[in-house]
């Protein structure tokens, strides 16, 4: 079962909101909607994907992904907003006998991997289609890991779809690198927190 974690803002100024999510298979989830004033709510819940397909790095299977929308419904009016693809899957540290090595789905991987550079210097990504064209022969190269090093910006929504759409894994480093960051000053550590 498939499980999905949902929270959003939703804007509504004629009053009233129920919504729900769709997990692409046909089937809604009812969502606990909370009037936070000035026509503004907050919608969370969660949702649980029964025999959900399972995304696999394209190495070991089929890198499965399902739609999710969001329904929304007002005093007279409704709205479907599509929340992209989503994958299921389990990754685990095996460190057994002092090794590191990671599980996806209870199956130890062998990463086959490279480190990430932008072909454009001037963007994050450069034009979508070099991107897409760059990840496409990773893939045909083996690839089913790419790291994000901690010298570089974090990577786009694009470049994560496309590698979710390809199966392939990102390994994010922290954005900290080539400096001594303050990690006991409690302001500091507090902020590394939440961004964890």
């Amino acid at each position: 079962t498939g499980q999905v974690a949902v929270e959003a803002r939703v804007r509504c100024e004629a009053g009233g909101l129920a919504c729900a999510v769709g997990n692409g298979a046909g089937r809604a989830a009812s969502l606990a909607v909370e009037d936070v004033g000035a026509g503004h709510f907050r919608v969370s819940g969660q949702v649980h994907v029964p025999n959900a397909p399972v995304w696999w790095p394209h190495t070991h299977g089929d890198p499965a992904l399902v739609h999710a929308s969001l329904h929304l419904e007002g005093p007279g009016a409704s709205r479907e907003v599509h929340l992209g693809p989503i994958g299921f899957r389990t990754v685990e540290l095996d460190a057994q006998s002092g090794q590191v090595r990671l599980a996806v789905n209870g199956r130890a991987l062998f990463a086959r991997g490279a480190c990430w550079t932008v072909d454009d210097s001037a963007s994050i990504d450069g034009p979508p289609e070099v991107l897409a064209e760059t990840l496409r022969l990773a893939k045909k190269a083996g690839i089913n890991l790419i790291r994000v090093g901690g010298t570089m910006v974090n990577p786009s929504d694009t470049f994560l779809r496309l590698c979710d759409e390809l199966g392939i894994l990102v390994w994010q480093d922290f954005m900290f690198a080539n400096m001594d960051y303050p990690i006991a000053d409690a302001d500091f550590r507090a902020e590394v927190e939440a961004e964890v």
